[in-house]
């Protein structure tokens, strides 16, 4: 019998083509591995669990049924409900651009800091948890931070070449090694000092840099400035806009010293309640880079010093409140600083000393030169975590922002935190028993593909020895073993995974991928995808109108899924896979038109997404989920989109789109084929009707094959859409004669209807830009008498037509909002609602998010405008779009909730 070797427990990479022994157990276990992927993931794999740490993948009924799907089928689409966060004390600070917050009282929506110093908004909120096992971080400024043990912290070591993603468990397992320490083997673990938060220059009173001087060395209760004679120079050099310098006497104790009052100052003074009670207000601490550090220079040259031989800086001050607001400067400059406190005689003093070398916080030029003797140390950017304690269990609560890194500030001195398992053990098992596998893990940002390597990685690093196969490769991005197997994680873009012959394709958030991203990339991964290989995707839902709805509407429901609907448009009708059924075939002007409408709306992604099985998992087949789960998450101040979209895998745009997402799924019942296409490619959808007014806009453009013009016909004051025309290559005069068909073919059927009396009353206008001023020069040449209906401009507009400026978008924007929220807008074009669930707040306007088209849109904010203008000209314009003065909100609060017969049924005004 062989001699048989024990398993080698030596580091956790296995070096590559290591001569590996097997006892009889291990090659039989080995053996299993290879077969039962269950087996193999229940036995071996160990996962970190949000509050009870690393334990064993005891898989979940939901995750069994998921990983048979993995094995069994070669395309896989999955919807999954959220899953639960990395938890915070709930009094942790937070800082934002209004001030301080604590954990427990941010909301979705709310604006914090990455690390970057950018702002970055609160995209969700877990519910309250219990955290069993709680610990103190102490950092070595002082700075204090309690979270969970299961919390994300993005953390450094001097021997590591890169930084680590660890949870708390694991840095306190560091932290022993480091606290038993007596070789010097084990250095600290430390954090990186966040950036200066960035933020807008504000318009402050007083100038920043004579802020911070007078409260380092000015009269608390009057306006006078106390100096050394040698900086007078410097500091009259200052300039300082709306304040003059007034009498310069000497100091009676020191002669050396002078005293300047600064006119205009104490009033300003006295109305910011600054007098006697110096500190630093909020609009001084949130405002430019520029003007904080300004402020800081002011404070330094007055009352700061450098040391001479190795430059570090100090400050001291004998009220608290004022070293305290300091430091929160010094934080929001991204400069690390340590408090101290020292009495004497009985006075006790506040000390704040820090260095930094990468701005400059004095102007006078004897301390400037003393801290450009800063060595620059790396320790000066770090925050070494001193000691851990553990603390006792409490309610915490885990945060999502909306940065690549998903790090926040928190903490009094800015601390940045961090905010698929299955997939990962399945893909850790396809590298480990089979050869020459190529796997890519393809995500919707970097950091969230470089977070799934790291729990491949973590998961292959726990695995036996004898069950790893030797590691060639190991960076960020990629792991490569010895059996020829590799693992490639990257961002999805276009050109993923192109020219590798894939094994296995794995795309996390598909549904978050920018629309032309994935149109892009799905088109090239085609040819690679055919040779054969795996194709996995697991996403919560976006909108209904990208990739990842297509193929799932297109897939088949897995045998073992549980069934997925959304109540909500079940109740009202409507089926989000296809359009509504119409009893009438479309009538073609022009056979050539059939073929052209064909092949646009063609569904030409079906016949790629055939294969696929979908698996949906409903939120309450979570063990810790029930409807007690769901009222608590709900009463956290989730909002019902958000929990329908994250939860209930609702198709719910998770964008911060003009119409309430719900909303814009209820237009789904309205999308209908055209009744009626012309010779020129105009899709009508209702009958010309005698004695009806008709509104025609047109919104051009530059006809170079990117943006539509588009022409929108509605019939008014209903806001029903009649007919819609849209070319992205028509150039100014087919545009002109595209506009003038249609106000002709309009007039013409309603003179020749026995039943309409009178003139036609057909009111028409053209945006007045660039293009649309050619347009209605051609227009005025040819004599606007010559065509039907009524040339509208917009109010004091010197010019034809209707002029926009960014205050009117915005303003019609939200007009358009409360026509369709009311009900009072019927758009038939499936085009048109297509780009209503893609037209997002941008800045302070709207507008199509990347990768969209508002050309539509615009087209129907142009109709709302001149809507605004025909008040004058037609009778009871005015009456019939008049609202209540409740809002939407509050008249859906009056409502009973609990009457079925207030679902949002979409209806026809008459």
């Amino acid at each position: 019998m062989a001699k048989i070797i024990a398993e080698h427990d030596g580091g956790k990479i296995k070096p590559p083509f290591y001569k590996q022994s097997y006892s009889i157990k291990q090659a039989l276990e080995l053996k299993k591995c290879k077969d039962d992927v269950h087996h193999f993931i229940k036995t071996h794999v160990r996962i970190i669990h949000p509050v009870k740490g690393e334990v064993p993948f005891n898989l979940y009924g939901y995750q069994e049924r998921l990983l048979e799907n993995y094995v069994n089928s070669d395309r896989v689409i999955c919807m999954l409900p959220r899953q639960t966060g990395k938890l915070l004390d709930l009094n942790t600070p937070v800082p934002t651009p209004e001030g301080w917050t604590t954990v427990g009282e941010i909301r979705v929506g709310d604006t914090l800091f990455g690390k970057d110093g950018k702002p970055a908004k609160v995209t969700y909120i877990t519910p309250d948890t219990w955290s069993e096992e709680s610990y103190e971080f102490e950092f070595d400024n002082g700075d204090k931070i309690v979270t969970d043990k299961g919390h994300l912290w993005e953390v450094c070591h001097s021997n590591w070449s890169k930084p680590k993603v660890l949870e708390t468990h694991q840095i306190v397992s560091h932290h022993a090694k480091i606290k038993n320490n007596v070789s010097g083997k084990y250095g600290q673990i430390y954090i990186e000092s966040a950036k200066p938060i960035e933020i807008e220059d504000k318009n402050l009173e007083i100038d920043p840099y004579l802020f911070g001087y007078w409260l380092g060395d000015g009269d608390s209760s009057s306006s006078v400035i106390t100096l050394h004679e040698d900086d007078i120079q410097s500091f009259r050099e200052q300039n300082f806009e709306n304040f003059e310098f007034g009498t310069t006497y000497h100091d009676k104790r020191n002669s050396r010293v002078k005293r300047i009052n600064i006119k205009n100052l104490h009033k300003i003074l006295r109305q910011k309640d600054l007098l006697s009670n110096k500190h630093i207000p909020l609009e001084y601490l949130r405002s430019s880079i520029d003007q904080r550090l300004a402020l800081l220079q002011g404070l330094m040259d007055s009352d700061g010093h450098s040391n001479k031989r190795n430059g570090s800086m100090e400050i001291i001050q004998k009220r608290e409140m004022l070293i305290d607001d300091i430091r929160h400067l010094l934080s929001s400059l991204g400069i690390k600083s340590t408090k101290s406190r020292k009495i004497v005689n009985g006075v006790t003093y506040f000390k704040l000393l820090f260095a930094t070398k990468d701005m400059p916080v004095f102007r006078l030029d004897r301390k400037l030169e003393n801290q450009q003797k800063v060595k620059g140390h790396p320790k000066l950017k770090r925050h070494y975590i001193r000691k851990i304690t553990r603390v006792e269990s409490r309610y915490m609560r885990c945060l999502t922002v909306d940065n690549d890194d998903h790090l926040f500030l928190c903490g009094s001195t800015f601390i940045p935190t961090h905010n698929t398992q299955t997939s990962a053990a399945y893909i850790v098992h396809q590298a480990c028993f089979k050869k020459k596998q190529t796997i890519v893990v393809a995500a919707n940002k970097g950091a969230t593909a470089k977070e799934i390597m790291d729990r491949i990685r973590d998961m292959y690093m726990e695995l036996p020895w004898y069950l790893k196969p030797g590691v060639t490769v190991n960076n960020v991005f990629e792991l490569k073993f010895d059996n020829g197997s590799r693992i490639i994680a990257e961002t999805t873009t276009k050109d993923t995974g192109r020219g590798k012959s894939i094994s296995l394709l794995y795309l996390d958030e598909f549904a978050y991928v920018n629309p032309t991203i994935q149109k892009d990339f799905w088109t090239s991964i085609q040819p690679t995808l055919a040779t054969g290989g795996k194709l996995i995707i697991t996403s919560t839902p976006n909108t209904d109108e990208d990739k990842f709805a297509n193929i799932w509407f297109n897939a088949e429901d897995a045998e073992n899924s549980f069934e997925w609907k959304d109540d909500l448009l079940e109740n009202m009708g409507i089926d989000p896979t296809k359009m509504p059924d119409r009893d009438y075939e479309t009538v073609y002007e022009d056979e050539s038109m059939r073929e052209r409408y064909e092949l646009e709306n063609k569904n030409a992604d079906a016949t790629d997404t055939t294969g696929f099985k979908r698996f949906f998992v409903h939120w309450a087949e979570h063990p810790d989920r029930n409807e007690n789960f769901k009222r608590k998450t709900l009463s956290e101040g989730i909002t019902m989109s958000e929990w329908r979209r994250e939860y209930e895998c609702a198709f719910v745009s998770g964008d911060e789109t003009l119409i309430d997402s719900s909303k814009l799924l209820a237009l789904n019942v309205y999308a209908r084929k055209p009744i009626f296409i012309d010779k020129h490619a105009v899709h009508w959808y209702e009958e010309i009707k005698p004695n009806t007014v008709y509104g025609v806009v047109l919104d051009p453009c530059e006809g170079t094959g990117n943006d539509n013009a588009v022409i929108e016909v509605f019939e008014l004051p209903q806001m029903v859409q009649v007919a819609e025309w849209a070319a992205n290559s028509a150039d100014q005069i087919t545009q002109t004669k595209q506009l003038v068909r249609i106000l002709k073919r309009i007039d013409d059927e309603l003179q020749d209807d026995p039943d309409h009396i009178g003139e036609s009353s057909i009111y028409y206008s053209v945006e007045c830009n660039g293009i649309g001023m050619g347009i209605l020069n051609i227009i005025e040449f040819d004599g606007e008498e010559n065509l039907p209906g009524y040339l509208i401009d917009s109010d004091g507009n010197k010019s034809r037509g209707i002029r926009t400026t960014l205050p009117s978008k915005r303003d019609y924007s939200l007009k358009l909002k409360t026509f369709i929220e009311r009900n009072v807008f019927v758009p038939y074009s499936r085009g048109l609602i297509k780009e209503l669930k893609t037209f997002c707040r941008r800045g302070k306007g709207y507008e199509a998010k990347q990768g969209s088209h508002d050309d539509r849109v615009m087209g129907c904010v142009l109709m709302c405008h001149m809507l605004d203008e025909l008040m004058y000209y037609e009778d009871g314009f005015e009456e019939a779009l008049s609202f209540s003065i409740l809002s939407v909100e509050e008249e859906e609060y009056l409502d009973d909730p609990d009457d079925d017969e207030n679902l949002p049924m979409p209806f026809f005004v008459n």
